[in-house]
């Protein structure tokens, strides 16, 4: 390499790319956040179509619509939490791996039968 290296070129040339990537990329960001938003007023109306015939998936030739629903449970009472007999839960899971404790009811039926308290 007998070429002398001209680092000014190389500085501009490094900047111009730079700036084209920038620009690149808040052109992309714009339209991706109107697709989102597009999708969004979909997932809305996808879920209205779940929830009037109270289904939890709908297939369609495209593809399967699925609902999904997260629960969380925060506890108040941590006194009552760190008193709670745990073994009598494993117990109960071992017996019967089909008790789904995620679901209201499925809560409801063991805090009636006595194997959760009251708070949970």
């Amino acid at each position: 390499m007998n070429e002398v290296l001209n680092t000014e070129e190389i500085v501009s040339a490094y900047l111009a790319i730079r700036a084209e990537r920038e620009r690149i990329l808040r052109e992309y960001e714009v339209a991706d956040t109107a697709l989102k938003s597009d999708m969004s007023r979909l997932e809305a109306v996808l879920l209205e179509a779940c929830n009037a015939v109270n289904a939890d998936s709908i297939k369609t030739t495209y593809g399967t619509v699925m609902r999904k629903l997260n629960e969380r449970a925060y506890c108040t009472d941590w006194d009552s939490f760190r008193k709670f007999d745990w073994n009598t839960l494993t117990m109960i899971f071992e017996r019967s791996a089909s008790i789904r404790v995620t679901s209201r009811p499925s809560l409801k039926i063991m805090r009636i039968r006595g194997f959760l308290p009251a708070f949970l």
